[in-house]
């Protein structure tokens, strides 16, 4: 998936959290509780789910993914 598949995909549900979550700080929970469900979809333990999203912070952080 391409940065304009991925852009696509992303946009309508960047503005239904924005549209539910109107503040910066229930953005965040709500994509926390989104990452969660993400892990419970795949089986991962909640552990194993924060280690992969401490691996999607490195990234971030190093400009890795921008």
């Amino acid at each position: 998936m391409g940065s304009y598949s991925h852009n696509q995909a992303l946009l309508p549900i960047l503005r239904l959290i924005a549209h539910h979550a109107p503040t910066e700080e229930e953005q965040w929970v709500l994509l926390e509780s989104l990452c969660l469900g993400i892990g419970k979809l795949h089986q991962r333990s909640p552990r194993d789910t924060a280690l992969y999203i401490e691996t999607m912070s490195e990234r971030i952080a190093t400009g890795e993914r921008t």
